[in-house]
C-alpha cells in the first residue's frame, strides 16, 4: 500500500517495481500494487474529482522526465544538462539508464550462485539500494531532500556487509562513497570558521551515488573478488 501511495504522490517510485518485480520475481506483488492502485483510486474519488486524474496523466506525468533547469539538483542527467545536453537526449539517456537497471535486476535475480540466506540477504538489501540510487540519479527533480530514500537502505546494507566481513578495499570504497553521499554540497559555516566563510559548490551527493552503485555491483558479478572466505570456500570445493 506505501508503494501504490508513493508512486501516486511522486511518480517516479514506480520505478521500485524492478527490485519488487524483476528482482524478486514476484508478480504476486505486482498484482497486489495493481489493485492496491485501483482501491485507493477507486476510494479518492468520493473527493477527488476525476478530472484531476487526467489532468495528472496528460500534464504532469509527460514532465517527470523533461525538465532539467532546478538548481542544486544532485543528479547526473542535471550536471549533463548544465554540461549542454539537450532535454531530448537525457530523457533518452534516462530511460535507457533505467531500462540497463531492469536488465541487471533480471540477471542478479536468476543467479544461481545464491547458496545461503545470507548470500540472499545482502544481495537483495544492495539491489534495493542500487534501485533507488539509480532512480535518484536519472532523476532530474532529486535535490539533497529526496535522498532520505537511501538512509535506510544504506544502512541495512552497511550491516549486512560488516557481517560479511569484505576486504578492505571494498569496505573503504563503501564508506568513502556513504561519507560522499551524506556530505553537504553547498559547504559549511562551522564553528572552527566563525570568522571565515567557507562555500563549496560541489555534487558530492550526485559522486558518492555514483561510486556506491558501482561498488555494488561486484558482489553480483565477482563475490570472490569482495569476500576472502568465498575465495577459500571455492579452493575447498575445487
Amino acid at each position: 500500500m506505501r508503494s501504490t501511495v508513493g508512486t501516486l504522490l511522486k511518480g517516479s517510485a514506480i520505478f521500485f517495481l524492478i527490485y519488487f518485480v524483476v528482482f524478486r520475481r514476484d508478480l504476486k506483488y505486482l498484482a497486489y500494487f495493481l489493485a492496491c492502485a485501483l482501491v485507493t483510486v477507486g476510494v479518492s474519488l468520493v473527493i477527488v474529482p476525476v478530472q484531476w486524474y487526467w489532468y495528472w496523466i496528460v500534464n504532469v506525468v509527460p514532465t517527470m522526465y523533461s525538465q532539467f533547469g532546478l538548481q542544486d539538483s544532485q543528479s547526473i542527467v542535471s550536471l549533463l544538462y548544465l554540461a549542454g545536453f539537450g532535454k531530448s537526449a537525457l530523457q533518452v539517456a534516462s530511460l535507457f539508464g533505467l531500462g540497463l537497471l531492469t536488465i541487471f535486476a533480471l540477471y542478479a535475480g536468476s543467479n544461481r550462485r545464491i547458496k545461503t540466506t545470507r548470500d540472499s540477504t545482502i544481495r537483495a538489501d544492495a539491489m534495493f539500494l542500487i534501485n533507488g540510487l539509480t532512480i535518484l540519479l536519472l532523476s532530474p527533480f532529486s535535490l539533497i531532500y529526496p535522498y532520505v530514500w537511501v538512509i535506510l537502505p544504506l544502512a541495512l546494507f552497511l550491516s549486512a556487509l560488516l557481517m560479511e566481513k569484505p576486504k578492505l578495499w571494498h569496505l573503504a570504497l563503501v564508506v568513502f562513497a556513504a561519507f560522499l553521499l551524506n556530505s553537504s554540497p553547498y559547504g559549511f559555516t562551522g564553528e572552527p570558521f566563525r570568522f571565515v566563510f567557507v562555500s563549496i559548490s560541489f555534487p558530492t551527493t550526485t559522486i558518492g551515488s555514483l561510486i556506491l552503485s558501482i561498488s555494488l555491483i561486484p558482489l553480483y558479478m565477482r563475490p570472490a573478488a569482495v569476500f576472502s572466505w568465498r575465495q577459500r570456500r571455492n579452493k575447498r570445493i575445487g
